[in-house]
């Protein structure tokens, strides 16, 4: 993915104001910042995704010792994890690949890609997978 110059220097801003605590709670942000240098943008029971400056997309296992990070390949999870970044973080829209030919807005959660949830307010639809939207003969 190409980046321009000045979300580059954006991405690099959001994570420079980064404010990670020494709490067992803010380990995330700490790797993220520290380790990484990437802003997290999505995570899962699995994985959790980051983005760093030059728009490489790393996603790393939350479980695994030293939580070692690879670039995402996958294009639906670059898709949905960018989608969902730019919500957090409008400045990244640019980055959110345009929707595939075909596809249309998902009934599950309206287009929006959140749905309401009981714990936490919202969460990801399951419909799918946060887009927003679902290709031709996807469930949501």
């Amino acid at each position: 993915m190409v980046v321009s110059a000045a979300i580059s220097a954006r991405i690099q801003s959001l994570i420079d104001e980064l404010q990670p605590g020494d709490s067992l709670g803010q380990w995330l942000t700490r790797v993220c910042k520290d380790e990484l240098n990437a802003l997290l943008l999505r995570g899962n029971r699995i994985y959790l995704w980051a983005l760093r400056p030059d728009g490489t997309v790393l996603r790393m296992d939350h479980e695994a010792f030293n939580h070692p990070a690879e670039p995402e390949t996958d294009p639906l999870v670059l898709h949905a994890v960018l989608t969902h970044g730019a919500r957090t973080h409008p400045d990244l829209q640019d980055l959110v690949p345009a929707r595939p030919d075909g596809a249309r807005p998902c009934r599950s959660c309206e287009g929006s890609g959140m749905v309401a949830c009981k714990q936490d307010g919202y969460d990801s639809c399951l419909g799918c997978n946060g887009l927003g939207w679902v290709v031709t003969g996807q469930r949501g």
